[in-house]
């Protein structure tokens, strides 16, 4: 069962609300559409019918290309709102919102500092599957995974059964993002079909894994923008199919991590022989991320986040000069009273974690060759 998510649509419609701004309160959908517009005006004929100059001042928010402009003036004979600046296209058509006092930019700067002090009370708990066991290596770096690693609480050796090992012979690229790689003296057609997996795990290109979009006789395809990663001829690959599910991911327990937390390396204590190429499944959890779209989600309560980004709105308005500054940081201090209880009793719990040892790892099926290459497989 996942957590419940939240939108940062929702979040600054509700701080909006929250705050009684006079758009929110009078528009039960939180936005509205303009009827017409310039790029420098926005007509409302449905919405915009209060006084004249009731939205001066005032911040619009056009929702599908993130710019804010403030209302300069605005005539309710022709429901038009000025806008200060043009925006980069017309208004007309547009979803748009208004808000008081605090503009959107405002808003969703408050809710990304809020969501950064929630951790380590509330966080994200992930997998990932893109380290590849690669040929004589037991220090696998952990710093391209993202969202960073914080605290990791297990890590387990996938065993494909159904694959095939091979040479990479010859590599080309065809924009945007078409690699093609040819296999030495392996028949694929009749074997190996589209969604399979590919790595490789010595030589030049180690440590790439990938989907397969596309089989030929002696040739896979895959997708990948990284133009300047194309590996060169020689290198050892593996092919799998990750659906043929006959041994599960073997939990190891003979890992080592630089740090408790936010490690930046993971050090085996042998190598692993029988499963080179396949990959390692690293369950971790991680400071939430930042909202930077509206449809982006995050984990972290909106009864925590809602009040805690108004204090942090509140105690940006502490410094001003004017007579309502005193106003705002009892706001300030009342909000940020409402979420810090909220986190206090509400706090997310972390999975267990494995117990590390120092030793070898012996799965089901003989992963390791603590001997040394006796019959000379490598």
């Amino acid at each position: 069962m996942t957590r419940p998510t939240v939108t940062r649509t929702q979040l600054r419609r509700s701080i909006a609300m929250r705050l009684m701004m006079p758009f929110a309160r009078r528009i039960s959908a939180g936005t509205a559409t303009s009827t017409g517009g310039t790029t420098s005006t926005l007509i409302d004929t449905a919405t915009l019918l209060q006084s004249d100059g009731f939205w001066s001042g005032q911040w619009v928010y056009m929702t599908a290309s993130d710019e804010v402009r403030q209302i300069i003036d605005y005539q309710r004979a022709t429901w038009k709102a000025t806008l200060e600046y043009p925006l980069a296209a017309t208004a007309a058509a547009k979803a748009y919102e208004i808000h008081a006092v605090f503009n959107a930019l405002e808003i969703h700067e408050a809710i990304n500092q809020a969501i950064k002090s929630s951790y380590p009370s509330f966080f994200q708990t992930l997998e990932d599957e893109s380290l590849v066991i690669c040929e004589d290596t037991l220090h696998y770096d952990l710093s391209g995974i993202s969202p960073a690693v914080g605290i990791v609480h297990g890590v387990a050796l996938e065993r494909p059964v159904t694959r095939i090992y091979a040479t990479v012979t010859g590599t080309s690229f065809v924009p945007p993002s078409t690699w093609t790689i040819t296999l030495l003296g392996t028949d694929l057609s009749d074997v190996v079909a589209t969604n399979w997996h590919f790595s490789i795990y010595d030589g030049s290109g180690k440590g790439l894994e990938e989907v397969i979009t596309n089989v030929a006789a002696d040739s896979i395809q895959f997708s990948n923008t990284n133009a300047s990663a194309i590996p060169g001829t020689g290198g050892k690959c593996m092919l799998w199919d990750t659906t043929d599910q006959q041994l599960g991911w073997y939990p190891l327990k003979n890992v080592h991590f630089d740090a408790k937390q936010w490690p930046s390396n993971l050090r085996l204590y042998a190598p692993i022989y029988a499963y080179r190429g396949s990959r390692l499944r690293i369950k971790y959890s991680t400071m939430p991320l930042t909202l930077s779209t509206e449809a982006g989600t995050t984990v972290v309560p909106q009864e925590y986040l809602i009040p805690k980004a108004i204090s942090i709105l509140c105690k940006t308005r502490v410094g001003d000069n004017r007579v309502d500054r005193q106003r705002y940081a009892m706001l300030a201090e009342e909000y940020d009273k409402e979420a810090e209880t909220y986190k206090k009793n509400n706090f997310f719990r972390l999975p267990d974690t494995e117990l590390w040892m120092e030793g070898r790892d012996i799965a089901n099926e003989l992963i390791q060759d603590p001997q040394g290459d006796p019959l000379n497989w490598r």
